[in-house]
């Protein structure tokens, strides 16, 4: 059996983490992240799993310059995993 598969996540972080530095920095840490990704799963067998995904994000702040707080740059992941008798 073949199985497509689709997934967007967020992640925001409070303003109050920030202040004064006490758990993040602005110009270093991002500030929201926001991500999709597609993927294909092949089920061999009951015991036998193939899945392939790719996965895009992108992030608020983070790029870790000084003065104007600049947005790190996108990432992306292509990974397989194979899974036996799950």
């Amino acid at each position: 059996a073949w199985e497509v598969v689709a997934r967007y996540q967020e992640a925001n972080i409070d303003d109050k983490a920030f202040v004064n530095g006490t758990y993040g920095d602005l110009s270093k840490s991002a500030k929201s992240a926001k991500a999709w990704g597609l993927g294909l799963n092949w089920y061999l067998n009951q015991n036998i799993k193939l899945a392939t995904n790719y996965e895009r994000t992108s992030f608020d702040g983070g790029a870790g310059a000084t003065g104007a707080i600049q947005n790190r740059a996108d990432e992306e992941t292509l990974y397989t995993r194979l899974q036996l008798s799950y």
